[in-house]
């Protein structure tokens, strides 16, 4: 409890009451005693008997008005206020910002604004006290500019099958939006170091027949008896980052840990490295979507005060690097809470309490640039934040749609979530989703295959997962703006190979495509299509590299195959010409693999020109499938 107003103004001696009423003084003193004792109902009862005697007691008014503040009855605290104010105006001046902050955790920011300013106006304040008084005044102002210049959507609470009386946080969605992961937090009544316990456990829902089913227990045998929260997953949804607090294990009162589910079944979680959890309190921990970052919020030494976001890169053969504070444009003097990162690695999305907002917990977000620094951080507006607590937030990786979690009115009581369609503004970067499931053609067994993602037209940034092992399934999120090779390769099969670009972005929103390898057998054929050449010449271009190396290790894990290599080109050009050219093509291939340490015993080669089209020579797209390098199994 606070008590500014009066107490900053009365040195205690009984001379300085405005009332003479020996009666009403007594009752104020008791009042007081009251009040430090935290007995706030019979303070109230003694100031209330007070100003029956003397309706105009200011400091009546005020000591029930801080009271009334105290116990978040806002509209009767204003009121009292006001009261005292009408008595007189300048007795206490600090009236003016107690009134003014009211008036802004009420979410009236005009009256807000207007009493911050004449706080300004009437006194003469120290550096400090006129520091505190211009920084409400920034945020009134941003309010109430951000009330006056709302986004045109609508937040829908999720409704009583997702929401209950506890708090309930957005953790997830699965790519295709239909499954949903969230944290509950319920009360316990057990005490833990002087502070309420509370047990968090993770729940999950489904989209089905236009509706989320009620929400179901995750199946985590080793969460029992232990609090976990705080929880996100990558974006393939087959790594799990969250927080444990207090467990045995543990470094420090909450630390991260992380678990990898295999088909449908989550392994038993391992904690990260001492770099990552200290001795303090690491929590929210977030992956981004090409697995080389970690976000997550921590009060360690040498953040900027309260609890700040941090990040950490993995770094090949050394692990994850010592987190950075992510700086001044996005952690404050107050609390930076529940980073989220989304799937195209550049917007971040955040809680605050410190930087200027409606009240409360705010969602903020930021955008990365080329150069790895992050823009300053903006509030996401109305109605996304209210004067009430936000203080986590999901947006889906087509960008278009969110999840908030918020105690805001109208809900069911404590944290709700509520989902919204994010406004343009707003919306993060594109992304591409390559994704299926990779099975044997033969008997559409799911199979564990290497998939392979290279950066045209440099070839070097290469990046590499597997599938599932159970369900063969994998899911990767690419940025539109790059085309790149893929292939998908495993032991005793044929390889898969594709090139994705910009005008591939619809396609590759199937997440049920099935990729069918085929067993490395005699007659088997399978085109190249990662194979590049200068316009009208047989020179490898660099970017082939990537292709060829796999074809390379197709060859080393069958030693017993021989293949010819076969060149295609589209008619363009005279018959001997294309003949020759497609010749000298497969001559090139199989000197680069002959170069490489490829047995020339196992190779043939042959060029037929333009004479067996896979497509129509009339327009670019067929004439480009024609160009192509084919191998045939022998």
């Amino acid at each position: 409890m606070v008590l500014l107003v009066v107490g900053s103004a009365l040195p205690g001696q009984e001379t300085e009451l405005s009332t003479q009423n020996k009666r009403a003084r007594k009752l104020y003193v008791q009042a007081e005693q009251f009040a430090h004792q935290r007995n706030l109902e019979m303070a109230i009862e003694s100031l209330n008997k007070a100003l029956t005697i003397d309706q105009n007691f200011v400091e009546g008014w005020l000591l029930l008005a801080e009271i009334r503040q105290d116990e978040h009855h806002y509209p009767e605290a204003l009121s009292a206020f006001q009261h005292a104010f009408s008595i007189d105006s300048m007795r206490y001046p600090h009236m003016y910002f107690s009134m003014g902050k009211l008036a802004f955790d009420m979410g009236n920011y005009p009256l807000a604004v207007k009493y911050y300013r004449n706080y300004i106006h009437f006194n003469s304040l120290d550096s400090l006290e006129n520091e505190m008084v211009l920084s409400g005044l920034k945020s009134a102002q941003l309010a109430l500019n951000l009330m006056q210049h709302p986004f045109m959507i609508e937040i829908h609470n999720m409704g009583n099958d997702i929401n209950t009386a506890d708090d309930e946080f957005v953790n997830f969605l699965s790519a295709d939006d239909r499954m949903m992961v969230i944290t509950r937090k319920i009360r316990r009544d057990s005490v833990l170091e002087g502070d309420v316990e509370f047990a968090e456990g993770f729940y999950q829902s489904h989209f089905a027949d236009s509706v989320w089913t009620k929400l179901q227990a995750m199946n985590l045998p080793w969460i029992d008896g232990n609090n976990a929260g705080g929880m996100s997953m990558s974006a393939d949804g087959r790594s799990m980052l969250f927080t444990g607090c207090y467990w045995p294990n543990g470094n420090g009162s909450c630390d991260i840990y992380y678990s990898n589910r295999i088909g449908r079944n989550w392994e038993n979680p391992v904690a990260f490295n001492d770099r990552i959890n200290t001795p303090g309190w690491e929590s929210q921990p977030v992956i981004s979507s090409d697995g080389r970052t970690i976000y997550f919020t921590s009060k360690r030494a040498g953040g900027k005060g309260g609890a700040d976001i941090w990040r950490t890169n993995y770094i090949p053969e050394k692990g994850w690097s010592i987190p950075v504070n992510l700086g001044d444009s996005i952690n404050t003097a107050g609390d930076e809470m529940a980073p989220f990162i989304h799937g195209d690695d550049q917007t971040l999305y955040f809680s605050s309490n410190g930087h200027p907002g409606l009240g409360g917990y705010d969602l903020f977000y930021a955008r990365k640039d080329k150069a790895d620094r992050w823009s300053n951080a903006r509030n996401m507006g109305v109605p996304i934040n209210s004067k009430a607590d936000e203080v986590n937030l999901f947006v889906n990786l087509k960008g278009t749609h969110g999840w908030i979690s918020s105690n805001r009115e109208k809900g069911f009581g404590g944290m709700d979530i509520w989902d919204f369609p994010i406004p343009e503004m707003l919306k993060p970067q594109p992304v591409i989703l390559l994704a299926g499931i990779v099975v044997d053609s033969l008997t559409s067994k799911p199979l564990q295959a290497q998939v392979e993602i290279v950066t045209l037209p440099a070839a070097t940034e290469i990046r590499q997962l597997q599938s599932d092992s159970i369900t063969g399934e994998f899911l990767v999120v690419l940025n539109p703006k790059n085309s790149y090779i893929f292939n998908i390769y495993k032991k005793g099969y044929l390889f898969y190979s594709e090139q994705v670009s910009q005008t591939d972005v619809q396609l590759k929103e199937n997440l049920d495509k099935v990729y069918a390898l085929r067993p490395v057998k005699s007659g088997e054929k399978m085109n190249l299509y990662n194979v590049f050449f200068n316009f009208n010449s047989d020179k490898l271009l660099p970017a082939s590299t990537p292709e060829l190396d796999r074809l390379i290790t197709l060859l080393n894990d069958n030693p017993s195959v021989r293949v010819q290599i076969t060149g295609h080109t589209d008619s363009i050009g005279s018959g001997d010409f294309n003949r020759t050219l497609s010749q000298k093509r497969a001559t090139s291939v199989m000197n680069y693999l002959v170069g490489k340490g490829v047995n020339s015993g196992r190779l043939i080669t042959a060029g037929l020109g333009d004479t067996q089209p896979i497509a129509s020579n009339s327009a670019e797209s067929g004439r480009a499938l024609n160009r192509r390098t084919e191998i045939t199994i022998k």
